[in-house]
């Protein structure tokens, strides 16, 4: 079981009188008060413009304190894991894992989409792809926003405004009978990247927020890793390469008072199972991301 570890946690109506009507009380035959008085010119309103996003945070070494903590833990993980996280200085990355397929951590992108234009059932099919990562709950999702190619473009959206830009969703089959969409190719570090663009986004944008509050409420039966952390805000995603070896990942948000640290890890274990591979983002979040909560966290 992985350690908890807490980090976080009636009206008037007032007709308007144009500006070429007659002001005064006189008419034909009465009193004249006069000329009419010109209109005060006043000027239009200024837009208000845009909140504009956060700079890229910038790639840069890691802290020395949870570099030692990743060299630590290395010896005792069962194959080959990555860590890439955002905090006050840039973002960085650790381990010889970079990339994979997103399995269902792509669920979050589509989830944002899918409520940018919502139907019927879309809210619940939401919480069903977020909470308990239902593969039908998310092929429904898929579907509603025209599925292939169009639906592909419609996550690209969200990924573009979301700081992913390099991440493509996959719109076609490459590993059957696997979902396209759980193919793409997400780095770690775009994770990172998205997950503190999700959080920053969130405070003017509704869908944001309910997206995150869903990602707050995964059921307990997923919530290893990023999950034993109290306060964590995080989606997994898992499956099978083609060699049969799986890979587990998750993004997510962490932090400890006002701080606040993006973060996304994976792991690929020797064995190619699935329980290993849990192990192993147990491992890294006990003993390298409760570092990281001690950094100075990222700012919008």
């Amino acid at each position: 079981m992985p350690r908890r570890v807490a980090l976080l946690a009636g009206v008037v109506v007032l007709a308007a009188v144009p500006s070429a009507v007659w002001l005064g009380t006189g008419g034909p035959g009465g009193p004249s008060a006069g000329p009419p008085t010109p209109p005060v010119a006043t000027a239009p309103p200024t837009p208000t413009a845009p909140r504009p996003e956060p700079p890229r945070p910038a790639l840069v070494d890691p802290d020395p304190a949870t570099a030692r903590a990743f060299a630590a833990v290395r010896g005792r993980l069962h194959g080959e894991v990555g860590l890439a996280w955002v905090d006050a200085d840039g973002i960085h990355r650790l381990g010889g894992l970079r990339t994979g397929a997103a399995w269902s951590t792509v669920k979050v992108p589509m989830s944002v989409a899918a409520l940018r234009r919502p139907q019927g059932d879309t809210r619940d099919l939401v919480t069903r792809a977020l909470r308990r990562s239902d593969n039908d709950a998310a092929l429904a999702l898929w579907t509603g926003l025209g599925g292939g190619a169009q639906a592909a473009r419609r996550v690209d959206v969200v990924l573009d405004r979301l700081d992913s830009a390099e991440t493509r969703t996959s719109s076609s089959v490459s590993e059957p009978p696997f979902s396209p969409y759980g193919q793409t190719r997400w780095s770690l570090t775009d994770q990172a990247r998205f997950a503190r663009a999700l959080t920053c986004r969130a405070p003017r944008d509704p869908v944001v927020r309910e997206v995150l509050e869903e990602m707050a409420q995964v059921e307990p039966g997923q919530r290893w890793g990023l999950g034993g952390v109290e306060g964590a805000r995080f989606k997994g995603g898992w499956g099978p390469g083609a060699d049969g070896r799986y890979l587990v990942r998750q993004l997510g948000v962490v932090g400890r008072g006002g701080h606040r640290v993006a973060v996304a890890l994976a792991a690929r274990a020797d064995s190619g199972v699935f329980a290993d591979g849990v192990a192993d983002l147990d491992l890294l979040t006990a003993d390298v991301v409760t570092v990281l909560a001690d950094r100075p966290g990222y700012s919008c």
